[in-house]
C-alpha cells in the first residue's frame, strides 16, 4: 500500500486529543473522525514538518514526548532537530535499512542500491555514481541527511544586503502614514525606466498587463509567468496567451510567457524590474488583474533592492513550462483534479402540466379527498384527488392508458440512456460529475445524441401547439367536465368554490397556461436549454478554500472507494485510476487518496494513461 506524506504519517501516530488540539489551533471546523481532521491539518500546514513541528503549537517538551514515547526516537534540543528526528523515525528508508549501515555495505550490493534508490525516489544509476564519491565508512543516516540538504540547497549563496527603504500601497485603506494609493499609475511609476520586466502571478488578465505596459517605452524584455491550467482549459489558455504574446511583441520587444505549477497552485504575486542591473520589486497580495486594483482590497510593497527575488523568479522560471510545450506536468492531486471538467444537471425546466383545482383540493378533508381518489380523468396525470391536465398527453395521445404508459416509458428510457452515458466517464463528486477532459469529446457526442431526442420531442410539441390549440381546448374541456362529474360526490363543494379566489372551471386559466408554454417553446434557444442532459464547466479554483477543497476531495475518493468494492466490471474512468494505483476492494478512501498521491509524485499522469491498453 502506498505511503502517505510525512506530515500525515506523523499525525496518524498522535492521539485523538492531540489531533483535536492541532485542529483547533489552526481554527479548522470540528470533525467527527480523526482522519477528516488530519486532512484539514495537512491542507493547512503542508505535507512537510516545517510548519507543523514549530513553536506555538506544542512546546518542545511535548514534541520530545511524542518522539520518545510514540515514535521510539531520541529527545532533541530544538524544534528543527526534533523535526529531523521525527523524519528519521518515519522515513521509509529505515524500514529497509539501519541508519548505522555504512556506504561500503550499500554500494557493494546492487539489490540494496536498487531498493535504496526506490525508497529515496531517485534514479538508481545516479545514486550508484553518487555513492562512489562518498567515503565508504560514512553511515547511511549521515549520507541521506547530507544528500537531501544538498538537493534543497544546491548552491551555497551569501545573503544579499537589502536596503531598508520600502514603499507601501493599498487599494482602499486610507489615512495611514506612508501608505500610498495602489493604482495602475503608482505601479507604472515604480516600474518606469526598466529595460526588463518580469511578472509572476497566480491570476491574470490581458487587459491589465497591456495597460501596465502601455506607457513603458524603455522595456525591451518582458517575462510573464502564470499559474498553468490543466485539461481543456490548458489548451484554451495556451491559445489565448500565444495571441497575447504576439500583441505584446510590438516595437521589437522580446516576450516570453511560461506556465508554472505547484502541488496546489502557483500563487505568487511578484512584479520585478531590471534597470541597468539594479533590481527592484513589487510584492504583496495583488494579482495581475484589473479586479485586484478596482474591486479587491490589496497591498503591494515596493522593494528597491530585490536581487533575492530575482533569483527566486529565475529559479521558478527554469521549471515553468513554455507555451510551445506539449503538456503541463500532472504530478499532484490538485493538478490531476484540474485536468477534469464538471458536468451537472441544468436548472432549465418547463412545466407542461396544469392543475386548476390545486387551491380547491387544499380545502378538502382527507375523507373527501379519498372519495375522488380513484377516479381517472382524461389527459391527466393520476395522483391523489384530481390530477393535473397533461399538455403532452393531450397533444399527442387520445385517452388510451396504454399510449400514456408507452410515452412515459420512452421518456424514462431516454433518461436511463443519459445516466448510462455519463457513468463510465465520470467520478461523482459533491460538485457534479468529474470527467477527464481527455474523454470530453467522446462523452459530449453521446450526450448530444441523447439531447437530440429531447429536442425533437420538444419541437414536436411546439408544432402541435401551433396547429392544435382548438383541439387542445376541447380536450381540456373534457378534463373539466370529468372533474366536475367526479366532484359531485363532495358534500361541501359549493361552499369550497365560494371560498377560493379563482374559479377552477374558468377556461381562461387554460388559455393563459397554453400561451405561456407556447411562447416559451417559440424560442429555439430555450428548446436547446431544455434539452441539455448536462452542462459542463471548468473546475472552480477551490484550492485556497480548505472546506470547499476538502468536500470535493472527500467525495471524489469516497466514490472511488464505492467503485473499488464492486465485484463487477468497473466503469472506464474509475477503473483506469484504480488499475493505475493497483487498488483492490480492501482500499478505503484514505488508502486510495494516498496511493494516487504517491503515484502522481512518482509517475505523473498523461493523456496516454487514459487511452485504451
Amino acid at each position: 500500500m502506498a505511503k502517505a506524506s510525512i506530515a500525515r504519517r506523523l499525525l496518524r501516530q498522535l492521539t485523538f486529543t492531540d489531533i483535536k488540539s492541532i485542529n483547533d489551533y489552526y481554527e479548522q471546523p470540528g470533525r467527527r473522525s480523526k482522519e477528516e481532521m488530519i486532512s484539514q491539518i495537512v491542507y493547512q500546514t503542508g505535507t512537510s514538518l516545517e510548519t507543523l513541528v514549530s513553536a506555538g503549537l506544542f512546546p518542545l517538551t511535548k514534541w520530545n514526548e511524542i518522539v520518545v514515547d510514540q515514535l521510539g526516537g531520541s529527545p532533541r534540543k530544538s524544534f528543527e532537530s526534533v523535526a529531523e528526528e521525527i523524519e528519521a523515525c518515519l522515513d521509509p528508508v529505515y524500514e529497509e535499512f539501519s541508519g548505522e549501515i555504512t556506504i561500503n555495505e550499500i554500494r557493494d550490493d546492487d539489490r540494496s542500491i536498487k531498493i535504496l534508490a526506490k525508497k529515496m525516489r531517485i534514479d538508481k544509476d545516479f545514486l550508484s555514481s553518487h555513492l562512489m564519491t562518498v567515503h565508504g565508512s560514512t553511515q547511511l543516516s549521515r549520507f541521506i541527511r547530507e544528500f537531501r540538504e544538498s538537493q534543497n540547497n544546491p548552491i551555497d549563496q551569501q545573503p544579499h544586503q537589502e536596503q531598508d527603504l520600502t514603499l507601501y500601497a493599498s487599494t482602499r485603506v486610507k489615512n495611514v502614514p506612508s501608505l500610498e494609493k495602489l493604482s495602475i499609475s503608482w505601479m507604472r511609476k515604480q516600474m518606469e525606466n526598466a529595460d526588463e520586466i518580469s511578472i509572476a502571478a497566480g491570476f491574470y488578465d490581458e487587459a491589465f498587463i497591456s495597460d501596465l505596459m502601455s506607457k513603458h517605452k524603455t522595456v525591451q524584455t518582458i517575462r510573464l509567468m502564470f499559474n498553468g491550467y490543466r485539461g481543456q482549459r490548458l489548451d484554451d489558455q495556451k491559445r489565448d496567451l500565444k495571441k497575447f504574446r504576439i500583441a505584446l511583441s510590438a516595437n521589437g520587444r522580446q516576450i516570453d510567457i511560461r506556465l508554472a505549477s505547484a502541488p496546489g497552485m502557483f500563487h505568487t504575486k511578484l512584479f520585478l524590474t531590471n534597470c541597468g542591473g539594479k533590481i527592484s520589486a513589487l510584492v504583496g497580495s495583488a494579482n495581475a488583474t484589473n479586479a485586484a486594483l478596482y474591486k479587491n482590497e490589496e497591498l503591494l510593497v515596493a522593494l528597491p533592492n530585490a536581487q533575492t527575488l530575482l533569483e527566486y523568479f529565475n529559479s521558478a522560471w527554469t521549471t515553468a513550462t513554455s507555451l510551445d510545450s506539449e503538456d503541463m506536468p500532472v504530478d499532484s492531486l490538485v493538478s490531476f483534479f484540474k485536468t477534469g471538467i464538471l458536468y451537472f444537471k441544468p436548472i432549465a425546466s418547463l412545466t407542461t402540466t396544469f392543475n386548476p383545482f390545486r387551491e380547491l383540493l387544499k380545502l378538502l378533508s382527507n375523507e373527501e379527498r379519498e372519495l375522488i381518489g380513484g377516479i381517472r380523468l382524461p389527459f391527466a396525470d393520476q395522483t391523489t384527488g384530481i390530477g393535473p391536465f397533461n399538455l403532452k398527453h393531450a397533444a399527442f395521445l387520445e385517452k388510451s392508458t396504454d399510449d400514456e404508459a408507452n410515452s412515459e416509458s420512452e421518456e424514462s428510457e431516454v433518461n436511463r440512456t443519459i445516466r448510462a452515458s455519463i457513468k463510465p466517464y465520470s467520478i461523482e463528486t459533491c460538485y457534479g460529475y468529474w470527467v477527464p477532459s481527455f474523454f470530453n469529446h467522446e462523452l459530449k457526442e453521446k450526450l448530444d445524441a441523447a439531447g437530440a431526442i429531447k429536442i425533437n420531442k420538444w419541437m414536436e410539441l411546439q408544432k402541435k401547439l401551433n396547429t392544435s390549440q382548438e383541439s387542445l381546448e376541447i380536450k381540456y374541456q373534457e378534463y373539466l367536465d370529468a372533474a366536475r362529474q367526479a366532484l359531485k360526490i363532495v358534500p361541501n363543494l359549493s361552499k369550497y368554490l365560494n371560498e377560493i379566489s379563482v374559479n377552477p372551471f374558468d377556461p381562461k386559466l387554460f388559455t393563459n397556461f397554453f400561451n405561456r408554454v407556447h411562447m416559451y417553446l417559440d424560442s429555439p434557444d430555450r428548446i436547446e436549454r431544455l434539452s441539455l442532459p448536462f452542462v459542463s464547466g471548468a473546475i472552480p479554483e477551490i484550492w485556497d478554500d480548505s472546506q470547499a477543497y476538502l468536500d470535493f476531495h472527500t467525495s471524489f475518493f469516497e466514490y472511488l472507494e464505492y467503485v473499488a468494492k464492486q465485484s463487477q466490471n468497473k466503469p472506464k474512468v474509475p477503473g483506469k485510476i484504480l488499475n493505475a494505483i493497483n487498488a483492490d476492494e480492501e482500499f478505503d478512501a484514505e488508502d486510495l487518496m494516498s496511493a494516487l498521491e504517491i503515484h502522481l509524485e512518482e509517475n505523473g499522469w498523461s493523456e496516454n494513461d487514459w487511452s485504451e491498453k
